[in-house]
């Protein structure tokens, strides 16, 4: 009801609120109601984004996007895991809230001047009443596998992101030079 470009500003509205509530939270109730409304703005953007991009493109020029959008989305950890321990070094950890709530308000102005809702899509064709409708058992096996793939994948991501700079750290490097290792890491996945 609300379309793809509204829900999307309203998602990066939430990100934006979170981080500058968690950049001036005095207590730590409000540091975590800042962390939830980024968390949900986040939702937000995992659903309509893809959603999105798949109206707006077809056929292979939608796998092409698509792979750009995925391929793309651990850039912003990556720049995040050299960028923030560096701002906490230099000033305080509510500079680092501060900083990607200023990122996320900077994404939001782009997206309400250059951002537009995806062409209204064709009727979709229907099934006739009493004619059953089947998936092929190649399509199925297909997308589970690639359901199975994305999630290994996912979770591989997660676990670096997760362990890998604590790790780093027990080996004797700083903070900062072991979030840059890891952020070399999603670099490479990333190419």
């Amino acid at each position: 009801k609300l379309g793809d470009r509204r829900s999307i500003l309203i998602g990066l509205g939430l990100m934006t609120a979170g981080g500058l509530l968690g950049g001036f939270a005095v207590d730590y109730g409000l540091l975590i109601a800042g962390r939830l409304l980024a968390g949900l703005g986040v939702i937000l953007l995992f659903i309509m984004i893809p959603k999105t991009v798949s109206e707006w493109f077809s056929g292979r020029q939608m796998f092409f996007a698509l792979s750009l959008y995925l391929g793309g989305w651990p850039v912003g950890m990556a720049i995040a895991l050299i960028a923030l321990p560096a701002i906490l070094d230099i000033w305080h950890w509510s500079a680092v809230f501060l900083a990607t709530g200023l990122v996320c308000a900077a994404i939001l102005l782009v997206c309400l001047f250059f951002l537009r809702d995806p062409p209204k899509p064709a009727a979709l064709e229907t099934v006739p009443l009493g004619r059953a409708f089947r998936v092929p058992w190649r399509e199925i096996v297909l997308v589970t596998l690639i359901g199975l793939l994305w999630t290994a994948f996912n979770a591989a991501h997660t676990v670096v992101l997760a362990f890998g700079p604590g790790f780093i750290e027990t080996l004797g490097y700083p903070p900062a030079e072991a979030g840059a290792i890891v952020s070399i890491n999603l670099w490479v996945g990333i190419v």
